[in-house]
């Protein structure tokens, strides 16, 4: 055990406790001072600096366990957001006009997308999948709906403009409320 003698000629020296800790983290040996510390510490339980070195390396090598399964699904993450870039690219065409040559992008951007990062947190959890498919098609008939009242209020010009924008604007909260419901546990 390399480092056992030294920790043990050490054991009330907290700067030279932390130098041995610091080579062998140097070193890529943490696991092999902390096996030899607890051996230290197991012989001798009563010295407080030996314990206050036992939990802290106890949490030093339990936070990379922990963070092992939490990481992000670049994999997945990065084709679906070009997907959705490219998707709301064609949408932003000049041609692209709803009424009063307000651009189908305003209208449809937030819940699309809310589609793409329900799916991504789907795929991602990879549970769930039926009710994120539900809440997305529900999404996307509330949408739809939502342009259709809005297009009926705007072609009967009995509130022109200004009806034109709150259905626009609706559908961005209608949007991130689908997302909520979608990555919620109930």
């Amino acid at each position: 055990m390399p480092y056992l003698q030294q920790i043990s000629d050490n054991q009330n020296n907290p700067q030279q406790l932390e130098a041995l800790f610091q080579a062998a983290r140097g070193s890529r040996a943490i696991d092999q001072f902390a096996a030899d510390l607890n051996a230290c510490y197991a012989g001798q339980p009563d010295n407080l600096l030996l314990q206050a070195w036992h939990y802290r390396l106890q949490s030093t090598l339990e936070e990379p366990r922990r963070r092992e399964g939490v990481s992000a699904n670049w994999k997945l993450a990065v084709p679906l957001a070009i997907l959705n870039g490219l998707t709301l690219g064609v949408l932003a065409a000049p041609g692209l006009t709803f009424i009063n040559q307000l651009p189908w992008l305003v209208l449809l951007a937030a819940p699309i997308t809310v589609g793409f990062v329900i799916a991504f947190v789907a795929l991602t959890a990879r549970q769930h999948n039926r009710r994120s498919l539900a809440v997305g098609a529900g999404l996307a008939l509330l949408a739809a709906a939502a342009i259709l009242i809005t297009y009926r209020a705007a072609d009967q010009a009995l509130h022109g403009l200004s009806n034109l924008e709150r259905g626009a604007s609706g559908l961005a909260g209608l949007g991130w409320g689908g997302r909520g419901a979608g990555g919620c546990g109930v």
